[in-house]
């Protein structure tokens, strides 16, 4: 089914696949993976003091829990 349909422009085949997404779980297991992503590049950030961190912090916080 993903291979028939994603990648379309086509609003029944996008619904097709948001259907197997949401089917599968994918939304929650995309949460735990965003969260924890969110969290070592946080660590990551914290961890080097020699550079300016605003710029990684700007752009972490464009790109966390942004929805298109």
């Amino acid at each position: 089914m993903l291979e028939l349909n994603y990648g379309s422009h086509d609003l029944k085949k996008v619904e097709v696949v948001k259907k197997l997404y949401r089917e599968l779980g994918m939304e929650k297991r995309f949460a735990e993976y965003e969260e924890n992503s969110y969290k070592a590049i946080k660590k990551l950030i914290n961890d080097y003091t020699d550079l300016p961190t605003e710029v990684f912090e700007f752009l972490l916080r464009k790109i966390y829990k942004r929805s298109k």
